[in-house]
């Protein structure tokens, strides 16, 4: 069942369209918790800066004024400087604003806006709140951001197609203007007492592989982080497999994504050994596949010694922030934060054994 019903005295139900099995409980969605307000995230930048393009000012604060919507109703994140302290402040108001708008422009990098859609688009759906996402793929940034913003728009385009509460649009002003319809519809629902409700999906383990594989901070060199967790993990009897390659092809991507989608026990870490951006890039969506495949999944984020004020950690800081408030909201999600490395590999050990009984049980073993 994809889009939404209306059931009579009660507000749209979102249900989840990424399985066709049908819901197993249904969710109040954000409840007495939602913040009537459009929270407006994505590229950012020093309102100072003599550089300073900001598309909240220039297209989505004239095109909601258009619809009779205030500045006061929307959250908008851009400051002179920004804090880590922060982090918590956005990531409330991305987990509870009604309406979630995420326009990555090529005005910046913006390498934690990249690695927010994919927690925008995945806690939007848990929560029943309307995301909108609009990445441009430009050629003026570096190759790490670009590769990013590729990665983060292919992954999400296909999930567009399917989710009534998720759109993935190019043009900056359809943006705006949808926003601003979805936000007036949300301001009628309330005003007639309608709440959405959610619809949770079960997993299924059926097509998972009784397997462990390694992900995140990567380089031309086999990271240390690799050899350590596979170490703890193998010392227990317990095969391991990872991303690394020597020679990068996409014979090895191809690879590398059939183990992220298909292995039942997934372990992320982030670490100082590179930026990682595109490792931060997949979070979301990977979490997104554990939680409706059944998968195990497991993740470390480290500090990188540039500062903490720096495009990498900043992005960091907020990816666990919305990592917090997603565990907060939803405690029984498949997701384990782990402190440090060796807690990361004992996650993973114990996950492979229960994920292979399983899954014995499952095929009738």
């Amino acid at each position: 069942m994809s889009g939404e019903c209306v059931i009579a005295g009660e507000g749209p139900v979102l249900w989840n369209p990424l399985a066709e099995s049908a819901p197993r409980a249904m969710g109040p969605g954000l409840g007495e918790q939602a913040i009537p307000k459009l929270g407006a995230f994505g590229t950012c930048g020093n309102p100072n800066d003599p550089n300073f393009s900001s598309w909240r000012l220039q297209h989505l604060f004239p095109i909601a004024k258009m619809y009779g919507i205030e500045e006061t109703d929307i959250f908008n994140p851009e400051v002179t400087e920004w804090r880590p302290e922060m982090a918590q402040l956005e990531s409330y108001h991305f987990a509870r604003d009604e309406v979630v708008v995420i326009k990555i422009t090529d005005a910046t990098d913006s390498p934690a806006s990249i690695t927010e859609a994919g927690f925008g688009v995945f806690g939007g759906m848990l929560r029943g709140q309307d995301v909108i996402v609009s990445i441009d793929l430009t050629k003026q940034s570096p190759e790490r951001t670009r590769i990013a913003r590729h990665l983060a728009r292919g992954i999400l385009d296909p999930i567009s197609d399917l989710s009534a509460s998720f759109s993935l649009v190019e043009d900056t002003e359809v943006v705006c203007h949808m926003a601003a319809v979805k936000f007036l519809e949300r301001q009628k629902q309330r005003k007639a007492g309608l709440k959405p409700r959610v619809g949770y999906l079960p997993p299924s383990r059926r097509n998972l592989a009784p397997a462990v594989f390694l992900s995140g901070t990567c380089g031309e060199v086999k990271p240390e982080w690799m050899h350590a967790v596979a170490d703890t993990i193998q010392s227990n009897g317990v095969p391991v497999q990872d991303a690394y390659s020597e020679n990068w092809s996409i014979g090895a991507q191809s690879e590398e994504w059939t183990h992220k989608i298909n292995d039942a026990v997934q372990l992320i870490a982030i670490t100082g050994e590179t930026e990682s951006l595109g490792a931060l890039a997949e979070l979301g969506p990977r979490m997104m596949n554990a939680y409706l495949t059944g998968q195990s999944l497991g993740v470390f984020i480290g500090d990188h010694p540039s500062g903490p004020k720096s495009p990498t950690n900043r992005t960091r800081t907020l990816a666990k922030a919305h990592l917090g408030r997603l565990l907060e909201d939803f405690p029984d999600l498949p997701i384990f934060i782990a402190k440090d490395l060796y807690q990361l590999a004992l996650f993973g050990t114990v996950e492979y054994l229960k994920q292979r009984q399983r899954l014995e049980w499952a095929n009738g073993r």
